[in-house]
């Protein structure tokens, strides 16, 4: 993550997709950045993400001011086409934005 104006954005995350995992490392995480007078923890994540679900339950809301769009190309003939075209494998974060 990285703090701005007294706002932290979540850059990246690497987690299993365990939901309780997800769930202590988010809480530990507005824990911490509560200590150091944090006001406002921003998540950018596609709706598939497996942090989301963990994230609406610890009180994150979702705002309608999506900025990105991802755009996958697979040749027909590859064996990857099915999972690289498949939307639900992409679990994009801020992060992402350098490929």
């Amino acid at each position: 993550y990285y703090e701005g104006n007294g706002i932290a954005r979540v850059a990246d995350a690497i987690v299993e997709g365990k939901s309780d995992e997800i769930g202590i490392l988010l809480a530990g995480l507005i824990h911490h950045l509560r200590k150091d007078g944090i006001s406002s923890i921003s998540l950018r994540l596609h709706n598939m993400n497996p942090l989301l679900a963990q994230a609406q339950q610890l009180g994150f809301r979702y705002r309608d001011d999506a900025t990105s769009t991802v755009i996958a190309y697979a040749s027909p003939t590859s064996p990857f086409a099915p999972v690289v075209l498949e939307g639900k494998n992409w679990f994009m974060t801020v992060g992402d934005r350098d490929i």
